[in-house]
Order: C-alpha cells, then structure tokens, then sequence
C-alpha cells in the first residue's frame, strides 16, 4: 500500500490485476522472459511499497515545502508518481530553457502534443515565479514524452494573455534517476518502470532495427541501472 502524500494516507494497488493487464502487450517475443520481467519489477515495487509504509511518518514529515503529485489508470488500476518539485527546479536552474511556441500548449493539442501538462481549477492573473517551468520524461503514450510538473499556472497564464512563446526547461531520463526528485524510493521505482515500460513498446512498434529479447531486456533499469532509451523531441 504506498503513501498518498496528497492526503497523507495510504492506498491499495491490486498488483496481481496489474501484472495481467500488463502481460496483454505484446513487450517480447518470449512470454516466459515477460512474465519474468514482468515479475521482477513488481516484486521491485512490493519491496519499496513496504518500505514506504514502514517509514510513513519520517516520509510524510520531511516532505518538501513543494511537491507534484501526478496520478493515473492502468485500466481500472490507480497508480501514483509523487515528484519533489522543489530538487527539480534547483537542477533545472542548470539548463537554459528551450524556446516552445504556446500552440503546443493549447487546449485542443493536449491530447496529441509532446507536452502534457494539467490546466488549474483555478486562475492566477499575477505571477510573481521567476524560476524555469520544469518538464520531465514522462512516457503514458508515444505522443506524450514530457510532463509539466512545475508551472502549470504560468503555462495557462501565458495562454490566456496570447504570450507568443513559452520557455520550458527539460530534464532527462538521467537527470531523473536519482531518488532524490521523489517523494519515496517506491516513487521513483514506479517512474523508472512505467517510462521504461512505454519505451520498450515503442521500440518494438517503431524501431526499424529488430531488437532480441536479449538486447532489449539488457536495456531494463533491472539489468542496467540507469535509463538506457532515449527521450529525444
């Protein structure tokens, strides 16, 4: 039962379900080599779910003063990805900003856009934020590859006054492997397995040179540690 930082409580994932939605895809040729990757990392993420809950109180006392939490479905399944804002945005200080024009911000692109970011409730006229809009890897579909996960207020400012261009910083899938951008080891575990898991589809759906199931699966963070697919725009 991993830690609902939002609410400060504690939630059920039915990883059984999640291994049999999961064992649908096709990910490799063999299915007794995916039934054992598959395996391992949920193993991998039971561990830290332990560990998470048995140390519930420190995590949930020491949590930074800010935090992104970004949820979603793997079918019927809920999953969540507690991100430490505030390390994120002192590490994307280090990168000049990239240059996006705001149309592949709007509304009616979110669905088809690199970028994925959520549109507040709420609008805030004055912005007094100087620090970069901050987007990570975040692979849920081959079109989006970023998520937004400081400056979604700015973005929709900036949206709403017609700014021409909107300057995102972009952190790397090596930037992100480090468990100090989350909010618990089971976090970042869970990040590294989702965006390893979408990459490795998309190799087999778009990649022209055929990868083994050897190669790909020396590719997991399981066999590697360290995120070995590229993020590219």
């Amino acid at each position: 039962m991993p830690i609902n930082f939002e609410k400060k409580s504690i939630y059920t994932i039915d990883y059984e379900l999640l291994y049999k939605f999961l064992n649908k895809f096709d990910i490799f040729k063999n299915k007794d080599i995916q039934s054992g990757y598959l395996s391992d990392w949920l193993a991998l993420l039971k561990r830290y779910d332990k560990l998470s809950i048995s140390n519930i109180n420190n995590l949930v006392y020491n949590l930074p003063s800010t935090c992104f939490l970004y949820y979603f479905y793997y079918d019927s399944i809920l999953l969540r990805v507690n991100f430490n804002v505030s390390n994120l945005v002192t590490l994307a200080q280090l990168n000049p900003p990239i240059n996006f024009e705001s149309k592949y911000f709007s509304v009616e692109l979110e669905n088809s856009c690199s970028f994925f970011w959520n549109k507040p409730s709420t609008f805030i006229k004055n912005i007094n934020n100087t620090n970069p809009i901050v987007a990570v890897p975040f692979y849920l579909a081959p079109t989006s590859k970023y998520l937004i996960v400081d400056g979604n207020h700015r973005i929709a400012r900036a949206l709403k006054f017609d700014v021409p261009i909107i300057q995102i910083s972009i952190l790397s899938n090596k930037d992100l492997i480090d468990k100090k951008y989350f909010l618990s080891e089971f976090d970042f575990y869970l990040y590294v397995f989702i965006n390893e898991l979408t990459q490795m589809l998309n190799y087999r759906l778009t990649q022209k040179i055929f990868y083994s199931d050897k190669r790909l699966l020396a590719k997991s963070y399981l066999k590697s540690k360290r995120f070995s697919f590229k993020n590219d725009l």
